[in-house]
C-alpha cells in the first residue's frame, strides 16, 4: 500500500517534493499550511488540507509522514519541529533516478532529487536538501537543515555545517569545512575553511559579509 504523505509548503520547492514522492509511488495526500484558513486552495491541483498552527488529529492519524518543503532553512526546521509535535513523523524523499551508495546515510525527512549523487560514507543530516545533480562526495557531512543547491559539487571528506544555503554550482575542494548558518554564492569555488555566519562568493570564494 503506498505511503500517505503531506507536504508541508506551497512553494515552488513544495511542488518538486510533491514530483519526488509520486515518482517513489508515494500518495501525496495534500499540503500544509503555515497560517490557517487556507483549506479549499490548491496549488498546482495539490489541496491544502490543514496548516501546522491546527492540524486535525483525524489527519494525524491517517498519515505516515510528511515532508518540509521550504527552501528557507530555519523556517524548513521550525516547520518540522510543529508537525512532530502534533505527532507526524518525518518522510525522506529520494527520486528515483538519484544514486546513493550502500554506505551513505540520510537522516529524517531529507529531500534527494532527480540525478543527485551520494557516494560511500557521506552523511546527510536531517530535513536537509540534496536538490537535482548535486554531487556528494565520500565521507562528506551535510548538516541538518543545510541546502544545497542543483549541480553543486564537494569534493570527498568536505564538512557543510548546520543550515548552510550553497548556492547553484559551488564546488568544494577536498577537505574543506563550511561554519553554520553560512551562504555559499552560486558558482563559488570554495579552496579554504569558511566561517560561521558568513557569505562567501566568488572563485577563488571569499568572504562577503556576515550574514543578515
Amino acid at each position: 500500500m503506498p505511503k500517505k504523505v503531506a507536504v508541508v509548503g506551497t512553494g515552488g520547492h513544495s511542488k518538486v517534493v510533491v514530483a519526488i514522492l509520486r515518482s517513489m509511488g508515494a500518495e501525496v495526500v495534500g499540503l500544509i499550511t503555515e497560517e490557517s484558513g487556507r483549506e479549499g486552495e490548491a496549488p498546482y491541483g495539490v489541496p491544502v488540507i490543514g496548516s501546522v498552527l491546527d492540524l486535525p488529529g483525524r489527519l494525524v492519524r491517517e498519515l505516515d509522514g510528511f515532508v518540509a518543503a521550504r527552501g528557507e532553512n530555519r523556517l524548513r526546521l521550525q516547520l518540522a519541529e510543529r508537525m512532530a509535535a502534533h505527532g507526524v513523523a518525518p518522510f525522506t524523499a529520494v527520486h528515483p533516478s538519484a544514486v546513493l551508495a550502500a554506505e551513505c546515510r540520510l537522516g529524517q525527512g531529507v529531500v534527494v532529487g532527480p540525478g543527485a549523487i551520494l557516494n560511500p560514507g557521506a552523511v546527510v543530516g536531517d530535513h536537509a536538501i540534496i536538490n537535482s545533480g548535486a554531487i556528494v562526495e565520500h565521507d562528506t557531512q551535510i548538516g541538518a537543515g543545510a541546502n544545497l543547491s542543483p549541480r553543486t559539487a564537494t569534493s570527498g571528506n568536505v564538512r557543510i555545517g548546520q543550515r548552510v544555503f550553497v548556492g547553484t554550482g559551488a564546488v568544494f575542494l577536498p577537505g574543506i569545512s563550511v561554519g553554520a548558518d553560512s551562504i555559499v554564492g552560486a558558482g563559488a569555488v570554495v579552496t579554504r575553511d569558511v566561517p560561521p555566519g558568513v557569505v562567501v562568493v566568488g572563485v577563488p570564494a571569499r568572504v562577503l559579509r556576515a550574514v543578515e
